[in-house]
């Protein structure tokens, strides 16, 4: 639900750009647009990988719950990264446009939008570090059974 409210915002605000003195997105405008749109979709995946709970789990559970928190986010930044791409072509008027995107996760294009929301956390998001770089699982070695001398030399 809040993907599809996300995505009836971005409609509006293309609307309303479309609706200014120009008929058509320029560079300037597409790349502030594209901008904003991966600072919140990664900014969503961050909330989601802080989430995490690492306790008792294997580097690639964690791993692999990382992945899906960016999963969750590709549909909705790639569909409204080529609708900007659309409204730099596009003139005023009724069209019929066809907008395709891939849901492949093994397609290059689908890798492509999520290492660049990869890379974006990575740069600005505290908690993927930490959750890649934790190992919370105890073993037998984790800690030690030796009682403490309170005595010091």
């Amino acid at each position: 639900m809040k993907k599809i409210f996300s995505l009836l915002v971005l409609i509006i605000n293309l609307q309303f750009t479309f609706s200014q003195e120009s008929d058509k997105l320029d560079d300037a405008t597409i790349e502030t647009l594209k901008n904003n749109l991966l600072k919140n979709t990664s900014e969503k995946s961050c909330k989601c990988i802080d989430s995490i709970n690492t306790n008792n789990k294997q580097k690639k559970q964690i791993s692999n719950e990382i992945n899906s928190c960016i999963d969750k986010e590709i549909s909705i930044y790639q569909l409204a990264t080529k609708l900007f791409e659309v409204g730099k072509d596009t003139t005023a008027g009724n069209k019929t446009i066809n907008v395709n995107y891939n849901l492949d996760k093994n397609s290059k294009e689908y890798k492509d939008y999520y290492y660049e929301i990869e890379r974006y956390l990575m740069e600005n998001c505290k908690a993927i570090k930490e959750k890649a770089a934790s190992n919370e699982i105890e073993n037998e070695n984790s800690v030690s059974k030796k009682k403490r001398s309170s005595c010091s030399i």
